[in-house]
This record gives structure tokens, sequence and C-alpha cells, in this order.
């Protein structure tokens, strides 16, 4: 997904596919180039005889994805392959909203039940919603190859190359710790980690790790990328009973995205309905934009339905990916 084709676009690309034969373990991963600069990276590779090609640049370690207790895809599929491809869906694109999911479960299925992940791409921040579940309760990594310097700031991990810059925040399952990190348990936090730069195997590079606290076998991790740190938006963390959300907000124009906890898979056997800043809908995933307070566009991952009152906007007798603006409803 990019934002226009000049040679200094913003492009997110998202890797979701086979892993066999040359193919690296990377179910999931995604790279970032912002205004000329590749600022989030993929490891990329070395001289093919070196032991680290296989023993770094190739396995999970190496690449922007998730971790389970220090695990990703099964080391030995980059030799023998894996029966279980990921794969990517529902690309989106209506200009200032992008969305593509990529379900990553297929290849770390020794310790994934769910491994879903989407990216929610609204005007200048992108959000990487990361639904997993495993079989047992563990410690969850978030992992983050950089370009250029990077380094926290507050809230932010800050990444830097040249006159370009792009902030990463943690939004769910907790942000970082304003302060002393020891005084907030509760909060994520930041591990710097070694790994080896593109094409130079005795070179080691860092690269990083979100970490929650504790151990778990559920976990959602909402994270948002800024593309203009200097004139960040206003973001909000929204919690309600089976809900998580985030607000982004610039002047006038304000945006709410829902996560429906009803929707993720926990409630096989009963509806997911629910209701949302008072709205009305099974989808998995809202989104809802506003202008002066008044609606203008909305967003459904995996829903038949959206309403207020009486006011019906979607109905479909599936689920579908839809996006209602300016009263016409747009399936995908």
């Amino acid at each position: 997904m990019r934002d226009s084709w000049r040679k200094d676009a913003t492009l997110l690309a998202v890797k979701s596919g086979f892993t066999w034969n040359h193919a690296h373990a990377d179910a999931g991963s995604f790279l970032l180039f912002h205004r000329g600069e590749n600022l989030l990276i993929d490891s990329g590779n070395c001289w093919y005889p070196h032991p680290q090609y296989d023993a770094y640049y190739r396995q999970s370690t190496a690449h922007n994805v998730v971790l389970f207790n220090g695990e990703g895809e099964n080391p030995e599929d980059t030799y023998h392959g894996s029966k279980f491809p990921c794969s990517i869906h529902h690309l989106i694109d209506t200009g200032t909203l992008k969305y593509v999911l990529a379900d990553a479960t297929g290849p770390v299925s020794q310790n994934f039940i769910r491994n879903y992940r989407s990216f929610l791409w609204i005007d200048d921040v992108i959000l990487v919603i990361d639904d997993l579940k495993t079989f047992r309760p563990g410690k969850f990594e978030w992992l983050i190859h950089t370009g250029g310097e990077a380094g926290r700031k507050g809230l932010n991990l800050n990444v830097t190359k040249g006159n370009v810059d792009i902030a990463i925040r943690p939004l769910f399952p907790e942000r970082f710790a304003e302060g002393f990190e020891h005084d907030f348990p509760e909060r994520v936090r930041l591990v710097e980690k070694q790994g080896l730069a593109d094409h130079a195997q005795n070179d080691p590079i860092p690269y990083y790790a979100i970490v929650p606290p504790g151990e778990a076998r559920v976990m959602k991790f909402v994270t948002a990328i800024l593309l203009d740190p200097a004139n960040t938006p206003e973001i909000e963390r929204l919690e309600a009973v089976n809900a998580i959300g985030v607000r982004i907000t610039r002047g006038a124009k304000s945006t709410e995205v829902w996560l429906n906890l009803l929707a993720d898979g926990r409630m096989r056997h009963r509806n997911s309905n629910h209701t949302l800043a008072g709205w009305e809908t099974d989808a998995y995933l809202l989104a809802v934009t506003s202008e002066n307070g008044k609606p203008v566009r909305f967003f459904c991952v995996n829903g038949s339905y959206l309403r207020k009152g009486d006011e019906l906007l979607i109905d479909s007798l599936k689920k579908v990916f839809a996006v209602r603006e300016n009263g016409k409803v747009t399936l995908y």
C-alpha cells in the first residue's frame, strides 16, 4: 500500500505466503518506506555459505513478527517447508483509508491457534492490530527492525534516518511507561536485542522487542505508526466491555476504531452482536470517521450489519468487508 507513485512516497509492504526453498520465516512481516527512506526494514541476507545465512537472516527473529516464548516459525521449515501456508486478504484502498489482513497462523501453528495481523492506514497513522491466541500461556514479543537511528522518547520509539523520521507508539495491551519503568510493572517494555546488518554478517546492529509483562494465552497488540511525529494527531486509547479501541483526532476530523472482542472467535457458538460507541454491529473491526461531529465514513471488517436506532447503514446476508461513504456502500 502506498500514498502515491512518487519516488519519495510512503509505502507499506506486508509479506505472508509460503515458507519453502529460498523463502524466509517471515510470515506476517512488514516493511515501511517513508519519504524515500527504508525505516522499518527486513534484515536482508548474507554470503550464502555463511552459517548466519540460515542461523539468523532466514529465521523469524530477523523479521518484524511476533514471537511466543522466543519462537516464531519452526527453523526446520526453511529447509523442509511448512505444510500450512499463510495468506493475505481484503486489500482495500479508498484513498485516505487503506486496509489489509495477514493470516500468519499456519507456519507458527506449533504455538499459535490464531495469528491475525490487520493493517489499517488512516491519513498519517498506520494501526497494526495483532490478534493472537496460543495453546498455553507464555511470553509474547513484538519485534521491530529499524533503519537509521532508533530510541525511546516518551510514549514512542522514534526512528530517524537523515531528515526523515517516524514514531512507533504501543497502545495495547499497554503503553510505554512515562517515568521509571520499575514504577509501572503493568506497562510494556522496550528490549534492545542484537541482530546483523544486511550483507554484513560480522556487523552487529540493534533491533527491538516490545514486551508485555507476565504470561498470557490471548494477546491483542495495537500499535500506531506515526508518519509525521512533529505533527502527531491526538491519539486516545478506548476501552469498553468486550471491546478496545483507538480515537485519532486532528482538528475537526476524528476516527474511532473499535475491535469487537466478541467477534474474535472466542464465542463461536454465540453471536457477536455488540454496541460500539452507539453503533450496533457484529463486525470484527469498526472504524467511524466524523467531521465536525458528523459521521462521514464507516468501515466494517467481517460484519453483516451496522445500524443506529432506526437507521440501517450496512445490511448483508453474510459477513462482508465494507465501506460506506457519501451514502454508498462498497463491498470488498
